[in-house]
């Protein structure tokens, strides 16, 4: 059979009908183009908020970087601080130097408590001592000179009646003292 026999009215349907198939169909393709090009873009948008989160944490780098190398040396400093437990019994003989130096006098040195801590022990101890109030001042002040970590956590003072420019002063004040296993490492 040859397209010359067949009526043209025929073929422009055929054609027409062949036309609207493909263009169906390519638009059907198309659609599902356009929704999965839609999909794309919201992953990418998500991506992109990803990587940027990512950008600003790798920028806080080196200033994290500087903290940590901070936190090292002040960690490294205060361990050096830390007397190992051999030298607690010299520095309250170093206590008593500073009392010397300031012009007070010991009455009493009392244990009040130890108490253990993660890395430390902390030494407490009782002070009972007489002294002018500046000199009381010159010698808390000599304690915080001391190179050690020495706190005072509490002073009473009362003026003696007998002798209205002395004062009878009870100290509480503590120490650290590193771990045996920590002082190792």
């Amino acid at each position: 059979m040859t397209l010359n026999n067949v009526p043209k009215e025929k073929v422009l349907a055929v054609f027409v009908l062949c036309l609207a198939v493909v263009a169906g169909g390519g638009g059907f393709l198309v659609k599902f183009q356009l929704d999965k090009l839609g999909r794309l873009r919201q992953q990418a948008a998500k991506e992109g908020q990803v990587l940027a989160e990512a950008q600003r944490l790798v920028a806080q780098i080196p200033d994290l970087e500087r903290s940590i190398a901070g936190a090292e040396e002040k960690i490294v400093y205060y361990e050096a601080k830390l007397p190992g437990k051999d030298e607690v019994a010299a520095l309250f003989k170093e206590l008593d130097e500073k009392a010397q130096e300031a012009r007070v006098q010991y009455m009493t040195i009392s244990e009040a408590s130890e108490e253990m801590g993660e890395h430390y022990t902390k030494f407490t101890r009782k002070i009972v001592l007489t002294g002018g109030y500046h000199e009381v001042g010159r010698f808390i002040n000599k304690l915080e000179a001391l190179d050690r970590l020495v706190r005072v956590d509490d002073i009473s003072m009362e003026s003696d009646p007998s002798q209205p420019f002395q004062h009878n002063v009870v100290l509480v004040v503590s120490t650290y003292v590193a771990k045996a296993e920590e002082v190792a490492n």
